[in-house]
């Protein structure tokens, strides 16, 4: 197990390390200079001059990213925002991180409740009404994006019947308190879609473990039907249900982006786009390279879990399954 690990881990460091050259390069040539930005276009020649040696941007840009690249590793330090007086960048994602992953993992506990829970009914209800409803539901979560679903559920639980608040989450700093109340309607349209694809491959995954001898043998020798789907069938249906979890965490984390927008969420998703408007490049960089490792570490633990689940995957992956042929 620890040399599968070692070996997810030796290519994830060069996937971060392009995935920042590519950020960085990204906004190095972007149009503009980040003088501007930071002191204005008619700041004076010695203002431009002293602004361009703090932020080190009279270095060439192949050392600025080395310096960029060796901050991060020994001191996690991703540099300051071109505004609010030169904020570090760490303490932007610090602040509002938590809110995003916590809608995160809300978004994802509900794809994989609901999800799950369809994908059994349709399979066992295979090709009858509660297939083809629960079926074309899943169809319609896929079809409907997030900024149109986000709107119709507003107008429908917060504005006509009134049981929900639209928007309630403060971004003044005085106010820290978050209510739970206030994630129910932005959970629901993150893992609306994530959700519908959960239980297309719930359904997919359970019919053709639902067709196993091994489950026939255990309905012959009487095992009530709870037993056979859920100690039998779901075991062994989960894996690839895993794979698509993993996967689907690291997009409700970067879907938040509409969704935070949409509701005024104080997260890294509403951060991120105010940076993109404003064209803070360190703070658009910091929050690139904090989604793409992100992405790495989840799909680092799905490996992991995904080679205890089934051993065979973690020997084909460590070189096991030449072993095994010799």
């Amino acid at each position: 197990m620890l040399r599968f690990i070692l070996g997810r881990l030796a290519l994830a460091v060069p996937t971060l390390l392009a995935i920042s050259f590519l950020v960085f390069f990204a906004g190095y040539l972007s149009p503009g200079d980040p003088v501007d930005i930071i002191a204005g276009e008619k700041a004076s020649a010695e203002t431009r001059e002293r602004v361009r040696r703090a932020y080190g941007l009279d270095r060439p840009p192949l050392e600025r990213y080395g310096n960029y690249v060796g901050a991060i590793v020994l001191r996690g330090d991703f540099g300051r925002s071109y505004f609010n007086n030169g904020e570090p960048v760490t303490a932007i994602i610090r602040r509002g991180f938590p809110t995003t992953a916590a809608l995160a993992v809300l978004a994802l506990a509900l794809s994989l409740v609901v999800g799950v829970s369809v994908g059994i009914l349709a399979a066992v209800s295979a090709n009858r009404p509660p297939d083809r409803i629960a079926m074309g539901t899943a169809l319609a979560g896929v079809a409907v994006p997030s900024f149109v679903l986000g709107p119709v559920l507003v107008l429908l639980f917060g504005l006509r019947l009134g049981w929900l608040p639209v928007q309630g989450f403060s971004l003044n700093p005085v106010d820290e308190r978050l209510y739970p109340e206030y994630f129910v309607l932005p959970a629901i349209v993150l893992a609306a879609r994530s959700s519908a694809l959960i239980a297309r491959l719930t359904r997919s995954s359970m019919l053709d473990v639902l067709r196993a001898d091994y489950i026939r043998t255990a309905r012959a020798k009487g095992l009530g039907t709870g037993a056979v789907l859920f100690k039998h069938a779901l075991k062994n249906a989960f894996p690839p249900i895993l794979t698509v979890a993993g996967t689907t965490f690291g997009y409700l984390l970067s879907g938040s982006f509409v969704v935070e927008t949409f509701f005024t969420i104080p997260g890294i998703g509403y951060q991120s786009i105010q940076s993109i408007l404003q064209r803070d490049y360190p703070v658009i960089q910091g929050m690139a390279l904090l989604l793409a490792t992100i992405f790495v570490v989840v799909n680092l633990v799905v490996d992991v879990l995904y080679g205890v689940l089934d051993p065979r995957a973690r020997l084909s992956g460590s070189g096991g399954r030449r072993r095994a042929g010799m």
